[in-house]
């Protein structure tokens, strides 16, 4: 245990060392942002690919959401949200959910209520990209809402936009 604890960058003298593989490779390639805007468009990208992979699979058409969601939203250039979303979607697929507490911990302390229900709101938005919302990808959805501490009530209201998408709701009668 302390060795996955240790690997994670979580010490019992305190917070994580590191800030995390997403971090660390968007700081690499794009340090003209800024150390305060990297980590927020770190956990911003990083939990829409969470989110995305909630299935266990990152489709094309949730890959070009997720860039779509890092222009217009997070505010990025075409190319810096394509290498982002890139750099998020290897991360989620090769470490399979090790970040989420440097992700979530870094949202809780960076984003405003109203950000966060931005990109909760892109999460449903990524997570519908390839037309179904499926169930392991809204129960991600909702624990990491829970993890930002959203309101459930707030959680349902945007998760309700996506009604039609939602795998779990198809095939009921309306």
């Amino acid at each position: 245990m302390v060795s996955l604890l240790k690997t994670l960058g979580i010490h019992r003298d305190g917070p994580p060392t590191t800030k995390g593989e997403v971090h660390d490779r968007i700081h690499a390639e794009l340090p003209r942002l800024g150390e305060e805007r990297i980590e927020y468009l770190a956990a911003f990208a990083g939990l829409l690919a969470r989110a995305a992979f909630g299935d266990m699979e990152i489709t094309a058409e949730e890959g070009r959401a997720m860039e779509s969601c890092l222009r217009e939203p997070a505010g990025l250039a075409e190319e810096d949200a394509s290498l982002v979303a890139h750099i998020a979607r290897n991360a989620a697929e090769a470490l399979g959910g090790v970040e989420d507490y440097l992700l979530t911990r870094t949202c809780n302390e960076r984003a405003t209520p109203e950000e966060k229900e931005v990109l909760l709101e892109c999460m449903y938005t990524v997570a519908a990209a390839d037309g179904t919302v499926s169930v392991p990808e809204d129960e991600e959805i909702k624990q990491i809402g829970s993890a930002l501490m959203i309101p459930h009530a707030q959680v349902m209201d945007v998760r309700a936009k996506f009604r039609d998408q939602l795998a779990i709701l198809r095939n009921l009668p309306s």
